[in-house]
């Protein structure tokens, strides 16, 4: 662990934290960075770096190097003990300084309907017991209109990351090799190459994907179709940034300096920077073990 800090000037612990980074998944106009900037008090500078194999990649090459580079990912695929280890190990040069969120995406956070009602943006209709309600039926019918099609994409997923594991190395003695035609042969021959085509074929198997596609069904909504509220994993699990968007869309509203609405991206920023905010203390358990590392790794004492 990066030792605690106490003390020194501000200049000090400004210098210090410059030598930290955290790299982010998703694209340049995500809302990851736009919120985690004001959740971690711009402590840290922080960089989106594309899909999730490139931070992975990036990680596993540099974790050595520069043990004050941290990477944190979606959960996508990820199961439940990769996960715990990624939180239970964090920071540990080691372990590629790697961070694996719980749930599936950044936005799957935010859709609490409690957590959102403390946004200054969230509309009148959707406060209070009865805007509670409304936030939790109209969750419900987002995620079921797009149930099957999450159910199929995460299998998808699942089965395109198994097939991308280190399965066959390669050769390194070229005297085995030593004229076109044994090589071709040596190629054909290998019994690796072989086994491969039998396990591809024995992975993608129906009956195979259909247990994969009832596995996933049941963790989503633990056997409750139509999903319910509080029943199955469904909120931690789907698509959140589409959830989420659509949500927003529903119930806040953003307004700029000269009281025009504002829409599309920069609304979602809008209402996540909200709260993100230091003054909005019942944020998810993830954002406060975040900060905190944040907060002791760039030598500030916790506020």
């Amino acid at each position: 662990m990066i030792a605690v800090k106490v003390g020194g000037n501000a200049d000090e612990v400004h210098q210090g934290a410059a030598r930290y980074k955290l790299f982010v998944e998703g694209r340049d106009d995500g809302v990851d960075a736009e919120g985690l900037k004001v959740l971690l008090e711009n402590r840290i500078d922080i960089e989106v770096m594309g899909p999730s194999f490139h931070l992975r990649s990036v990680a596993s090459a540099l974790h050595r190097h520069h043990p004050t580079y941290f990477f944190l990912i979606d959960r996508d695929h990820h199961d439940d003990r990769t996960v715990a280890d990624s939180w239970k190990h964090f920071p540990d040069p080691a372990q590629k300084n790697l961070l694996i969120w719980r749930k599936r995406e950044f936005e799957n956070y935010f859709l609490d309907p409690g957590f959102l009602q403390q946004s200054n943006h969230i509309k009148k209709s959707c406060r209070g017991a009865q805007g509670r309600s409304r936030l939790e039926n109209l969750l419900v019918k987002l995620a079921n209109k797009r149930l099957f099609l999450d159910v199929v994409n995460r299998v998808i997923l699942t089965v395109r990351e198994e097939q991308k594991r280190n399965w066959i190395e390669t050769f390194s003695n070229p005297d085995d090799f030593p004229d076109v035609s044994s090589a071709r042969q040596r190629l054909q021959d290998s019994a690796t190459l072989s086994q491969r085509g039998r396990d591809v074929a024995a992975a993608v198997a129906p009956q195979v994907i259909g247990k994969l596609f009832d596995e996933v069904l049941d963790e989503f909504s633990a056997g409750q179709v139509p999903l319910v509220f509080g029943h199955g994993q469904w909120l931690d699990r789907m698509s959140g940034k589409e959830l989420f968007h659509q949500l927003v869309t529903t119930c806040c509203e953003v307004r700029d300096r000269v009281n025009e609405p504002v829409q599309g991206r920069d609304r979602i920023i809008a209402v996540v920077k909200d709260l993100m905010r230091p003054e909005v203390t019942d944020k998810p358990n993830d954002f406060l073990e975040l900060k905190e590392f944040v907060l002791r790794a760039t030598g500030k004492d916790l506020i």
